[in-house]
């Protein structure tokens, strides 16, 4: 492999980082926005957000802040460190269902799917 060849690989590892960035900003600005769900997102299991982290997933969620990310994860057994690759579909259910039963508030708008 030539030089030339491993920098244009480079730069295409970085074209794709930057363009998995930047469609998190917008998922998770339209996450705040309420235009879409907690529940959808972690269902739906898109490639642009295998690799991200489920606190912050929680955390940019309304009503959702770094006690209540911490104490859910807490509860359900998993780690702050997790990534949404990780979670099965059982562990995604419980996570749903713990967020809807102990806070209601949130679980009303985004755990309806």
């Amino acid at each position: 492999m030539t030089p030339r060849q491993r920098h244009s690989q480079r730069l295409d590892a970085l074209t794709r980082a930057n363009k998995i960035r930047d469609r998190r900003k917008r998922l998770k600005l339209r996450l705040k926005a309420g235009r879409v769900t907690l529940a959808s997102v972690l269902r739906a299991n898109a490639e642009y957000t295998r690799t991200m982290r489920l606190r912050e997933l929680l955390l940019a969620t309304p009503g959702i802040g770094v006690t209540k990310a911490d104490r859910a994860l807490r509860v359900v057994n998993l780690s702050h460190l997790t990534q949404l690759r990780a979670l099965t579909a059982t562990d995604r259910e419980v996570l749903l269902a713990y967020i809807a039963e102990r806070f209601p508030a949130v679980g009303e708008t985004q755990v309806a799917a």
